[in-house]
């Protein structure tokens, strides 16, 4: 009897650190609270943010466009910093992301991009992807990884090629992500 408590011990204490790393570090989107979001920005541009996370799909005449935005919401009226998502609206699934200085069209397809007042900087995918893992009409869950690049004034009026890569994770609600087409 002795020797079967010590095993149903045993059963028990290797079945609770099973448990623990299957569930316990599950480090997953869900985890977010609805309509929020963070990312970590590295390469020319180094930040971290979060905010809130809409997704809206907007009709124009026969097509409707898809929009993912993910703002920073601690700043003030005249500054902005933000991820969006722009084109196919997204089911549960893995998704590219096009590589907009090398990619002829862009209808129909998924565009990643970053902006910030810091510097008035503007990003655009370089390919990369996004990845749903729960996809409902009022809920979007998933999260992200690509590059992307950017172009800055230096000295002279030239422009000079930068890249960031952007990462991330969301668990976006549908809403009006302020855009107006038309």
């Amino acid at each position: 009897m002795r020797y079967t408590m010590k095993f149903a011990k045993y059963i028990f204490a290797i079945l609770s650190v099973f448990n623990f790393l299957i569930i316990g570090c599950d480090n997953s989107p869900d985890t977010l609270e609805k309509g929020t979001f963070n990312v970590s920005i590295n390469g020319y541009v180094e930040k971290s943010f979060s905010g809130s996370a809409i997704f809206e799909d907007i009709p124009y005449y026969n097509y409707t466009y898809f929009y993912l935005v993910l703002k920073e919401i601690d700043l003030s009226d005249e500054e902005y910093c933000y991820i969006e998502f722009q084109g196919t609206k997204l089911e549960k699934g893995t998704f590219e992301l096009i590589d907009r200085e090398n990619d002829e069209s862009t209808q129909g397809k998924l565009i990643g991009m970053y902006a910030d007042s810091d510097n008035y900087d503007n990003y655009f995918s370089a390919g990369g992807e996004i990845k749903v893992t729960y996809s409902s009409d009022t809920e979007l869950i998933g999260n992200f990884d690509f590059p992307a690049v950017g172009y800055i004034c230096i000295d002279g009026g030239e422009f000079q090629r930068v890249e960031i890569r952007i990462t991330g994770e969301f668990h976006a609600v549908e809403g009006d992500v302020g855009i107006i087409i038309g």
